[in-house]
């Protein structure tokens, strides 16, 4: 019940300012990620609304939580664990790699501008795991074609915590 509260209120108190920016932000990410696999000789990710249902089942689960120190990759609930589970959940295909990202930060208010995204990105981009995620070379040892890498992204502000949550999900042999 507290869940279903928090995510109401996570709609009712977003503005419409914060939805642009999201989607400016949102947007802006993709290009950061795009830019820094194409100085890296690889492919550019492809967008995939299951794998952003599958970032939001995190995002929201990670909104309920009530210190930012309790941020995890594994959510609680039995079927949706792993990111491999959430995305299952989101898509019938089951032969795929995937990996997940995720950053939470305060913010005393929200921007309009890139102040999130390149913030995000410099997160996610600075961390050892998170810079290995992004950087995933999809090219086979078996051809020099290199696979599609699909992405989905969720980005959430939660206004009574002033958490930005943005929660990154990466599939190779993604063909859903």
């Amino acid at each position: 019940m507290k869940r279903i509260i928090n995510i109401i209120l996570l709609v009712l108190l977003s503005t419409p300012s914060f939805s642009q920016t999201v989607e400016l932000t949102g947007n802006v990410l993709v290009d950061l990620i795009n830019d820094v696999r194409n100085k890296n000789s690889l492919v550019s990710v492809t967008y995939n609304h299951n794998l952003e249902k599958a970032a939001k089942i995190q995002a929201e689960y990670l909104s309920t939580l009530n210190d930012i120190y309790d941020i995890s990759h594994v959510h609680p609930v039995d079927s949706l664990e792993r990111v491999w589970d959430r995305i299952s959940v989101v898509s019938n295909d089951t032969d795929f790699n995937p990996c997940e990202n995720i950053t939470v930060f305060t913010v005393k208010e929200v921007p309009n501008d890139t102040t999130l995204s390149n913030r995000a990105f410099r997160n996610f981009i600075t961390s050892k795991g998170h810079r290995i995620n992004i950087l995933t070379d999809t090219k086979s040892i078996f051809s020099e074609n290199q696979r599609t890498f699909s992405y989905g992204q969720c980005i959430l502000y939660v206004p009574s915590k002033k958490w930005v949550i943005v929660v990154q999900v990466f599939a190779t042999f993604f063909e859903d």
